[in-house]
């Protein structure tokens, strides 16, 4: 190994204002990258050459240690050169990226009973009310279908209103998009997409009330 070159950086995200300088509101960590330039030497330069590119094509994670020390990379670029300067091996460049992983919030394996209960769709309406001894049966289904919606601001909840029924997912500490998408069988696009209020890109805060599309 002949240079190893390290490259650490942040993104700040702005946003214009009328009048003065832009407001920075968020400081986002990038995922650290590392360059390496050396020399495989020997018969069996081709074959490591080989084993390189097969961990970069398959994405599989690798520990480097030298100067620097990178856990959890990812092969991203290999190049080599062949001059007579090596004429048992060849010179090369490689470029490795640290990764982040998901850790996973609910198990598979997790208990009915603590998995969030959500009410189907319906698609059935208001019921007119037919006479006066039934008024106060109406009067008092609406009256728990309000309990039900105060009861839904916290954790997840199912509002209905208009004939429709309207998921609701109020973002506890921890969790991301992936992992709430996870949790209601959906695509991170669809939840996305339902919640547009959210500027693209931003990190989910506790307490962010979502619409589960």
């Amino acid at each position: 190994m002949e240079e190893e070159s390290p490259k650490f950086s942040v993104t700040v995200t702005e946003y214009p204002v009328e009048e003065g300088e832009p407001i920075a509101d968020h400081v986002k960590r990038e995922l650290p990258i590392l360059s390496i330039s050396g020399k495989l030497l020997g018969e069996d330069a081709s074959e490591k050459r080989s084993k390189i590119r097969a961990m970069m094509e398959s994405g599989e994670t690798v520990k480097y240690v030298g100067r620097n020390a990178f856990g959890n990379a990812v092969v991203t670029a290999f190049d080599s050169t062949h001059n007579h300067k090596v004429a048992n091996g060849m010179n090369f460049t490689m470029s490795l990226r640290q990764i982040r992983k998901i850790k996973q919030l609910f198990a598979p394996g997790i208990s009915a009973k603590l998995t969030t209960a959500v009410k189907p769709t319906t698609t059935a309406g208001r019921k007119q009310v037919q006479n006066t001894k039934t008024g106060s049966a109406a009067a008092g289904a609406a009256g728990g279908k309000s309990a039900s919606a105060k009861k839904g601001s916290g954790g997840s909840g199912t509002f209905a209103g208009g004939g429709a029924t309207i998921k609701k997912h109020t973002v506890r500490q921890g969790q991301t998009w992936e992992s709430i998408a996870a949790a209601y069988s959906i695509p991170v696009k669809t939840l996305r997409a339902a919640n547009p209020q959210i500027v693209k890109y931003q990190r989910l805060k506790e307490g962010d009330v979502l619409t589960i599309g």
